[in-house]
Order: structure tokens, then C-alpha cells, then sequence
């Protein structure tokens, strides 16, 4: 007790130091907290299931020139596998509608909602712990036109009123009854639908999508789970799906379609195939965990070794007194001890206050999972003692070592060494931070990229909104309308824009060859109007002529390129079967990207039909933007008076296909700031040392004459040295780091000397700022004060 009440008032005497210290640490502390709680959360993902590591989903590959992941599966899959195979315990299939009108009527009023609705049977349920805590669990999705629905959602809709009966309309067009209440979605699961709704009534609801004899048409939302039998192995299951490929594919779609098991444990983290955070990501996170706490460390190793100089007479007088090493070593663990647990309070404290934000930061729950998981409650105090370790272990062996005689004299031991311990930490510190600004150079540099390439169209002023109802008497009177606004420039209907992530594939049949090419063709469907108000470019033939009757195509060059064709001309009036259906190639468009840059430009279509008109978008000036959104908003909600207006703009749309890499740049510029801001508290440490060394080296110097210049660059050189070692290590590191992470992208940036030269100019800078004070601090005392400390 007596050692803790004097490391106390130690560390209230010395309050500078206290609190650099007690900053730095509970940044650094703060940080890997942070970081553990968000790897520990997404490590957690669908593992309340009871049979997560049994449990599969099934996926296609298309072999082609480029291969093709899809989440989701041909209708007909999942009947052929339940049929043809005795694998599993429990099959599902899911399809997943978006953002779904949901009317609720509560007397002669009509509550509207939007959802993402999840078409599924009882089956899903057995595999995926979502309990059920009203209804029957037996009978639920068994019969058409029946919902199941959260509690959330059940309060939401139905606050006050039992829920289970009551009717809700999806889209204007079915009535399902409700049967079942689930709990609450946990958190860690990706599934995020709240409303069920019995498969069958899929065949209301969007009849196309469950056609039984579709096996070359795939889509990401219409996926099928299985959970596996005791002794059965994935790798035999792969084996066998090949035998549906044989059976219900033609020879020459044989090599192209393949299915394969996606284990449930990899959907979280396959950014290819949908996951939220790749794995890479998330070693990368806890690496940056572990610099945050390794910077803070060797901050307050630095801060202690410099804080030594004052406080050799206090360890000359108690070893005299008779305290012994060890006691004295204690002591000093002691006085870590404590600031560490200050730091550690601090930090816990400030996290249950932002937890919310960095929950939203983060894109994840945090707060509910964090406190009471096991593993967090064991990870707290293993880091308090490991940053007590690392922090105090040092500085306490050196404070302890010196020798009584010299430590009385308030002298600090001398090392032979030019590059002593202090300044390979600082180095450390160096590293760390010009890694992770480089680290957010390039990756910011690379959203740039992304954001101004020029994709082949026009995405400036232009605006979607959605169609609730496509049939051709209500898309013509709205074109009509639209037609009328003043401020308009231009108008189009389409199934989706140029750019979009949604795997629309099907096969291809060209002219009279007798087979499907090896590749699949991605297709857009739109009026005759798409062409002009997107910008795209004909390079060969004319534009679309929309018709209900004949079907005519404009292809991409790529598409050229890939039947083998050397002009582009000589595909022209040819006939081609997409998906089966049967239509003249009438013009050629140039290359757009219809994806993200992280995939390559692939063969693409354009086709008409009013049935697939799902959007429509029009041209509007800035100055025009108000009165004309007014306008359109009136003639949508007077067209669909019971669907809920919305809108969108176009280059919004294209910047959040890049939302993840903007928040993986977010993330890593904070912890860089963070990194800098402990680095710089380690700099003034070292520098705080060196100027309390060379007191008397300073007082002479100026004796002689020196300049405040010549002073200055005494402490300067050893910075430039400094960051020169840190730039040697770090260059080679981060070049190899981020060319893997560019390896993402079909479409990048290359790595040059600017960013080196950028991320050097931000640390000398920061660095200089933090060693100028100091330095000139110790440049302008007077001589004679330093001269007399000997």
C-alpha cells in the first residue's frame, strides 16, 4: 500500500508526464479495443447457428474467357439437388425481392413501408436460429400467401395490435397473411430480412423468376443453403454436382456452368461473392490494432527513459538508503501499473460514450455483443498487462540499474552506442505511421481514380426513379407526362442504369452456329431513348427500335471480340439467341463499364421490352432541379397513389459501389492520425532526452558561438536520420502491401514516387512542428544556466 500511495503521489507531482502519458495510452488502448471489438463481432458472424459448420450454400461458376462468381443458383437447382441427391439434412431455397412495398391498412387509413421481402419455406428456419416465439414453427411458410415478420417489424407496423392475422399487401398486387412472429435479428448474422413470406407466393408476385426450366438464367438473390449429413465432405458433394451439369445442361453448356459449396463460415468475408469484409481486411485491421498499442508503448518508454533525468538523485538517495534493485524496479512497475489502468478506465469510458457512432462508423453493432462476450472480458486485462509489460519493463530494468554514486551526482548513464534503443523505437513509431499514410494515400488515390475514369457515359444531372407498375398502358401515359415538363431534357425506361453489380447473365447462341459460345453475355433491357440519355456511343449500325414484337440487340465491342469477329461491322443484322430469345444484333455500342472497376469489361447487350421497364431516369439541368422534381413527383404519386415516392441520382448510385473502399480510407486515415498524434508524443520524448543530455554540449557551443541555427540542426539531423530509416523500411513494406490490395481492381492506379515523396513531406512536416519548440526551446537557453548544471 505504501508503494502505491508513493507511486501516486509521484505521478500527481510529475503532471505533465502524467497526462502525455495517460493521452497516449489511452488512445493506443482505445484503439486496439475498438479494433478487437469490430474483428471479434465479424469472426462471430453466423455462428449462433447450430449447424454453422455444417451449413453450405450453394453457388455457380461460369467458365469463361473471365470466370464468374454468382451467389445464386438456376431456379430449378434446388428441386434437382433434393431430388437427385441424398446429401443433406435440410435444404432451402431463398430468393430475396428489394425494397418491396408493404401497405398496411388499420381502418380506412394506409400505412406505407419498404422492406427487402425474403421468399423462403419452412426449411429455412431449421437451418438458420432465427427462433419463432408466436405461431406454429411445424406449419409456418407451408401454405401460399402467408408471412412470417420479426418482433421489430411487428412493432413497427403493428404497435399495440396482435399481429398474427393480419394482412399485408406486397407491391400493390398480394395479400399475405401473417402466422408467425420471430425474435429480433441478431446481430451478427447477414441476413437482414425482416419480412417472410411462403415461396409459392412467388408465382403472384414475379412469375418469371421461378420458371422450371430456366437453368441458364442466374441471379445473386436467388441462392440455395443446405446443411450436410454427419461423415458427408463438401469436397464430395462438389464432385457430384456435376452430374446435374451432365443431366440437365446441353453438351456445349456443360464446360460453362459448374456449382460448388460456399461454406457459411466464408459468406461474411468472400467479397466476391457478396461478404461484408474480406479476411484480408481483417488481418490488416488487427495488425493496425497491434501498431496503435506498440506505437503507444514505446511513446511512454520514451517519456519515461527522458523523464529518468530527473529523478536519478531520488534513486541514488534509496539505494543508499538501503532499497534494493528490485525494490526500486517494483516501484517503477508500480507508477506504469498506474497509468496504465487511468489510461485503461479513460479509454472504456470514451468508448461507451462514442459506441453508438462507431457502431455507424464501422457499419456494425458493437455495443450489444461487446461487454458481455467471454472473449472481451478476457481480452481487456490480458492488454492492460501486456501494455504494463511492455511499457514499464524497460525504463524500470534502466531506472533500476544505475549506479548510486553517478545517480547522485544527477547524472544519466552514457551508451556507447550512435543508435541507441530510444531512437530504434522512435524509428518503430516512424514506420508505423508512414505505413498506414501510405496506406490511406493510395487508397484514397484510388477512389479518385475510380470516381473520375471516364466509365463511357454520362452520369452528371441525371435522376432514377422507380416504376411500381410496368405495364405498357402506364409506362406510356408517364412518358407522355414526363414529356410535358418544362426542364426535362430527356427521358428513359430501362430495367436497370449502365452501371450496376447485379448479375443479370445468360447464354449466348450466335448466327448459325450450332452451339453456345463459351461465355455468358450480361444484358440491359430499355427503350430506344437509354442510348442518348446515358451518353453511349454507336460505333456501328443504328439504335434500338422499341417494339413488344421484334426483338433487336445492341451489343459492346467486347462482345464482337469474343465471337471471334473481326469487325465490328460483321456482326450486324446477324441473329443471336440471348437467354433464348431470338433477335437481330442491329448496332454496336463502344466499351462502358457496366461494373465496378473491379471487374474487367465483359460482353454486354441492350434489348427493348416494356414488361422488364422497371426504372425510368431523366435529364435535368442543376438550375432546373427543384421545379422539376416537384413536377415529377406529383405526376408519380398521382400514376402510383399507393406506392411510396422515392429518387435517386446517378453518380451517387456510382459512388457507393466504391462505399466500402471509402470506409476501409476512413478508417485507416483515423488510426493514421491517431498514429501520428502517439508518435509525435514519442518524438517529444526523444527529443525532451536528448536536449536534457546535451545541456552542457549546448551551453558550450554557444560559448564558442554557435547560431541558434547550428543548435537547431543537432536535434534536426537526428530527426532526418530518423525518418530516412523509417522511409527505408516502410517503402518496400507498403508497395508489396497495397499492390496486393490493388490486385482488387481490373482498373488501378500505379504506384509512383509522388506518393513516397507526399507521405515524407506530411511526417517531416508533423515531425518538425513537434521538434521545433522543443529544440528552439533548448537553442535559446542561456549558457551559463547550462554550464552551471555540471
Amino acid at each position: 500500500m505504501d508503494s502505491l500511495k508513493y507511486a501516486w503521489r509521484n505521478l500527481m507531482h510529475q503532471r505533465t508526464y502524467t497526462f502525455i502519458n495517460i493521452l497516449g495510452l489511452s488512445l493506443g488502448i482505445a484503439c486496439s479495443i475498438v479494433i478487437f471489438s469490430v474483428v471479434n463481432i465479424n469472426l462471430s458472424y453466423e455462428k449462433f447457428n447450430p449447424n454453422f459448420s455444417k451449413t453450405y450454400r450453394i453457388t455457380t461458376e461460369l467458365h469463361q474467357d473471365v470466370q464468374k462468381q454468382i451467389t445464386g443458383v438456376p431456379y430449378p437447382l434446388t428441386d434437382a439437388f433434393r431430388t437427385d441427391f441424398d446429401f443433406a439434412t435440410n435444404i432451402t431455397k431463398i430468393f430475396t425481392a428489394r425494397k418491396q412495398v408493404i401497405s398496411i391498412k388499420k381502418g380506412d387509413a394506409i400505412s406505407k413501408f419498404e422492406e427487402d421481402v425474403a421468399f423462403t419455406d419452412s426449411e429455412f428456419f431449421n437451418i438458420f436460429n432465427f427462433p419463432i416465439i408466436l405461431g406454429n414453427p411445424r406449419s409456418q411458410l407451408n401454405q401460399q400467401n402467408t408471412a412470417i415478420i420479426t418482433e421489430d417489424i411487428a412493432k413497427k407496423y403493428f404497435a399495440g395490435i396482435d399481429p398474427i392475422g393480419q394482412i399485408m399487401r406486397l407491391e400493390n398486387k398480394l395479400d399475405v397473411t401473417i402466422t408467425g412472429i420471430i425474435k429480433s435479428l441478431p446481430n451478427n448474422t447477414d441476413r437482414r430480412e425482416q419480412v417472410y413470406v411462403s415461396f409459392e407466393s412467388l408465382k403472384t408476385l414475379q412469375p418469371w423468376q421461378i420458371k422450371k426450366d430456366h437453368w441458364t438464367n442466374v441471379n445473386d438473390d436467388m441462392q440455395c443453403f443446405i446443411v450436410l449429413k454427419e461423415k458427408i465432405l463438401p469436397e464430395i458433394v462438389n464432385k457430384s454436382l456435376t452430374q446435374l451439369t451432365k443431366k440437365y445442361y446441353v453438351p456445349e453448356n456443360q464446360k460453362i456452368w459448374k456449382f460448388k459449396l460456399q461454406p457459411l463460415s466464408d459468406i461474411h468475408f468472400n467479397i466476391d461473392m457478396g461478404g461484408k469484409i474480406s479476411k484480408q481486411n481483417i488481418i490488416v485491421l488487427s495488425i493496425i490494432g497491434i501498431f496503435l498499442v506498440v506505437t503507444a508503448c514505446v511513446n511512454f518508454i520514451n517519456l519515461a527513459t527522458a523523464q529518468a533525468l530527473k529523478r536519478t538523485k531520488e534513486i541514488g538517495i534509496r539505494k543508499t538508503l538501503g532499497i534494493n534493485r528490485k525494490q526500486i524496479f517494483w516501484q517503477f512497475m508500480t507508477e506504469t501499473a498506474l497509468i496504465c489502468l487511468v489510461s485503461l478506465m479513460t479509454s472504456l469510458g470514451l468508448l461507451l460514450i462514442l459506441m453508438p457512432y462507431l457502431s455507424a462508423f464501422f457499419n456494425i453493432s458493437i455495443g450489444n455483443l461487446q461487454y458481455t462476450d467471454i472473449r472481451f472480458i478476457i481480452f481487456v486485462p490480458v492488454l492492460l498487462l501486456v501494455v504494463v509489460f511492455l511499457s514499464g519493463s524497460y525504463p524500470a530494468i534502466i531506472l533500476s540499474g544505475f549506479n548510486p554514486i553517478i545517480a547522485i551526482k544527477g547524472k544519466y548513464p552514457q551508451t556507447n552506442t550512435n543508435f541507441s534503443l530510444r531512437k530504434i523505437l522512435v524509428s518503430i513509431q516512424f514506420i508505423i505511421a508512414l505505413l498506414l499514410i501510405l496506406g490511406t494515400l493510395v487508397i484514397s488515390k484510388q477512389i479518385n481514380y475510380s470516381l473520375k475514369k471516364d466509365l463511357g457515359f454520362k452520369s452528371s444531372e441525371l435522376v432514377i426513379f422507380p416504376i411500381p407498375n410496368n405495364t405498357s398502358a402506364v409506362i406510356e401515359r408517364l412518358r407522355n407526362r414526363l414529356a410535358a415538363v418544362a426542364g426535362i431534357e430527356k427521358s428513359t425506361f430501362f430495367y436497370e442504369p449502365p452501371i450496376s453489380e447485379e448479375a443479370n447473365n445468360a447464354g449466348i447462341r450466335y448466327d448459325n452456329r450450332n452451339e453456345d459460345e463459351k461465355f455468358t453475355i450480361s444484358y440491359r433491357v430499355s427503350d430506344e431513348q437509354y442510348v442518348k440519355v446515358f451518353g453511349l456511343n454507336i460505333l456501328a449500325g443504328r439504335n434500338l427500335i422499341s417494339s413488344d414484337t421484334i426483338m433487336e440487340y445492341l451489343v459492346n465491342e467486347s462482345t464482337v471480340k469474343s465471337l471471334g469477329l473481326k469487325k465490328n461491322a460483321d456482326i450486324l443484322e446477324k441473329t443471336v439467341y440471348i437467354n433464348g430469345n431470338k433477335g437481330k444484333v442491329v448496332g454496336v455500342i463502344q466499351d462502358f463499364h457496366h461494373k465496378s472497376l473491379h471487374s474487367p469489361i465483359s460482353p454486354l447487350a441492350i434489348t427493348s421490352a416494356n414488361v422488364w421497364y422497371f426504372n425510368f431516369a431523366i435529364r435535368v439541368s442543376a438550375r432546373d432541379l427543384r421545379h422539376v422534381l416537384g413536377d415529377v413527383e406529383k405526376i408519380w404519386t398521382e400514376t402510383f397513389p399507393e406506392n411510396v415516392y422515392k429518387y435517386s441520382f446517378f453518380d451517387q448510385q456510382i459512388t457507393e459501389a466504391y462505399s466500402q473502399e471509402r470506409r476501409y480510407l476512413d478508417i485507416i486515415s483515423i488510426f493514421s492520425c491517431i498514429a501520428i498524434v502517439i508518435g509525435c508524443l514519442g518524438l517529444f520524448g526523444l527529443i525532451s532526452f536528448m536536449a536534457a543530455q546535451k545541456t552542457k554540449e549546448i551551453g558550450i557551443r554557444k560559448v564558442l558561438g554557435a547560431k541558434v541555427q547550428g543548435i537547431l540542426w543537432i536535434f534536426g539531423k537526428e530527426l532526418l536520420i530518423l525518418i530516412l530509416v523509417g522511409i527505408v523500411v516502410a517503402a518496400p513494406i507498403s508497395w508489396w502491401t497495397m499492390n496486393r490490395w490493388l490486385e482488387n481492381f481490373a482498373y488501378k492506379i500505379n504506384i509512383g514516387f509522388d506518393i513516397y515523396f507526399a507521405a515524407i513531406a506530411i511526417v517531416l512536416a508533423i515531425s518538425s512542428a513537434t521538434v521545433g519548440l522543443k529544440s528552439y526551446r533548448a537553442a535559446r537557453t542561456n549558457p551559463l544556466k547550462s554550464l552551471r548544471t555540471e
